[in-house]
């Protein structure tokens, strides 16, 4: 089940999927179950569904959460040989950099939480956009933004491409669809779950003009956001957890292959 986490912030009545699969794990039946959730949300897990958490610690098996300069190196690389594609001398030496600097101690421990394999994936996507003669380059890689403003420059031109009528609409159905962190309340940030009936409400709905400063409820509103969980007493929470039949873990997905 990917994306457990998002089961922890709904319902109560929802959250009675939980014990449905403590029952079954915990049963005679002989059946495997793979819980994948972020490691931000194991408090959660221990506040909600403290018997699911209790059937899954025996099979615990903690993942990395971080990459180093070697991976990093490979990760930018490797996809770009197998399609014949070149970097300018140094470019892969300055991306490296330039990740490891997203964070205050990437520099100083030469490592980079899996975190930022999304802001890499979107930076090394619009390097080959921008290739030249089958090379990557400085300016390439300068006009985009570098590592931490590629994110900013591919929405920036993305909303460029919407009409004046559209960006309303855009701004509507993209807040919805986010519920943002309140780290006083020990909330973190995550997607929001909308039907497709209510985004189409968003759309066509000339009165909203939300701005994303709450958790959208779906249907134009603002929502607050829900309690926060007991703290666990865990100093390092583990990002896989499970029994032989359950896991649960936060795993790190390397950047896309390069286009042929």
């Amino acid at each position: 089940m990917d994306q457990f986490e998002e089961l922890l912030t709904q319902s109560a009545t929802r959250l009675g999927v939980a014990d449905q699969i403590t029952a079954a794990v915990t049963s005679n039946t002989e059946l495997h179950v793979i819980l994948i959730m972020r490691d931000d949300f194991y408090p959660r897990l221990a506040a909600s569904a403290p018997g699911l958490l209790e059937a899954a610690m025996p099979g615990l098996l903690n993942v990395p959460g971080t990459l180093s300069r070697q991976d990093l190196h490979d990760i930018i690389t490797l996809p770009a040989q197998d399609v014949g594609l070149h970097f300018q001398a140094g470019l892969p030496e300055q991306i490296i950099s330039d990740v490891l600097a997203t964070t205050p101690e990437g520099v100083s421990a030469r490592q980079a939480p899996a975190t930022v394999l999304l802001l890499l994936e979107l930076t090394l996507s619009q390097l080959w956009q921008r290739r030249t003669d089958g090379y990557l380059t400085h300016d390439a890689y300068q006009r985009i933004g570098a590592v931490t403003g590629s994110l900013t420059t591919w929405c920036d031109t993305a909303l460029g491409q919407l009409s004046p009528e559209q960006r309303p609409i855009a701004q509507r159905v993209l807040t919805s669809l986010v519920r943002p962190a309140d780290r006083a309340r020990n909330v973190p940030a995550i997607r929001a779950q909308i039907p497709l009936d209510e985004l189409r409400d968003l759309a066509s709905d000339p009165d909203d003009t939300s701005d994303g400063a709450g958790a959208a409820d779906g249907r134009g509103g603002r929502s607050t956001p829900p309690s926060p969980p007991s703290r666990s007493t865990a100093s390092s929470p583990p990002r896989r957890s499970g029994r032989p039949s359950t896991a649960t873990r936060t795993t790190h997905r390397p950047a896309a292959r390069w286009p042929s």
